[in-house]
């Protein structure tokens, strides 16, 4: 009997929902369960293998072929009763739950998790963000790449470039502002980057969740970016260097694109050359 995970919890935006879904596919590959996301519809059109309505089974076909303009119905539904199940004597016999507080890590590659998996019911239900694989991840990347194709790919940067992810909304309160930094120190940051790797003639592509001022937009080789979060997701990941405050979209992008990653952790920062990373794991 062929098990299912199902992501139930809407947590964060498309990074951290990408950063699960990706660890989740990498323990699907290994294991051999199916995936079903409902947490994922409102991304999940961007993606090749993801395009189908959010309750398409992975890696087979949906049991339920939802029509589009019923899907959003389902979707609540099911995830309602996801979260009643512990308390409907029927559904208990059926479906497992799997709780992830936000202190902890739970590791999908573990003999624990496998355990639960293979004697507990059919239908597993997910809650939480931080579970992971970074074993399954690194083993499997050939095979999550081409699960992660997007639909439409976008036009390669020309040239060598530098990605800026300029991340201010939400972090004024996230991490309580520790990352939240100036304008200014974003321009300073541009401006060291272009003098950093000057032998390459660098474009900086700025990618921004609030508009750009035009000290920083009209900045000699800066090109701001303004597509969808998925359109601006593959084009940071067609960078060289992904430079930014700590974020699971960009760390996701320089794992997809291979890019080598400098996060940003303080106003005034040095940005050196030892400290561009590979990541192994989004």
């Amino acid at each position: 009997m062929t098990k299912r995970v199902w992501v139930v919890d809407y947590t964060g935006r498309l990074g951290n929902r990408l950063k699960l879904l990706t660890h989740l596919s990498a323990a699907a590959v290994e294991h051999g369960f199916e995936i079903a996301n409902p947490a994922f519809w409102k991304y999940r059109a961007a993606f090749q293998a993801w395009r189908h309505n959010s309750l398409q089974f992975y890696p087979g076909n949906s049991i339920w072929p939802i029509p589009p303009r019923l899907e959003r119905f389902f979707r609540g539904l099911i995830c309602r009763l996801a979260q009643a199940a512990e308390t409907l004597p029927r559904f208990r016999r059926q479906v497992g739950w799997l709780r992830c507080r936000d202190e902890e890590e739970l590791d999908l590659s573990s003999a624990g998790f496998r355990h639960r998996l293979e004697t507990g019911p059919r239908n597993l239900f997910l809650w939480g963000y931080n579970f992971h694989a970074r074993t399954l991840v690194r083993k499997h990347r050939c095979r999550l790449l081409d699960l992660f194709r997007p639909r439409a790919q976008p036009s390669a940067p020309a040239g060598w470039t530098v990605a800026l992810h300029i991340r201010r909304g939400d972090y004024r309160e996230w991490a309580d502002g520790q990352y939240f930094f100036p304008w200014e120190s974003y321009r300073d940051w541009i401006r060291q980057a272009v003098s950093r790797w000057s032998e390459k003639s660098p474009r900086v592509l700025v990618f921004s969740d609030e508009p750009v001022p035009d000290f920083i937009a009209k900045d000699p080789g800066v090109e701001v970016c303004r597509g969808s979060p998925t359109e601006d997701l593959f084009r940071m990941a067609g960078s060289q260097i992904i430079l930014g405050p700590p974020s699971s979209f960009s760390d996701w992008a320089a794992w997809y694109g291979g890019a080598g990653r400098l996060r940003i952790q303080k106003v005034g920062q040095e940005l050196r050359f030892e400290d561009v990373a590979e990541v192994e794991a989004p």
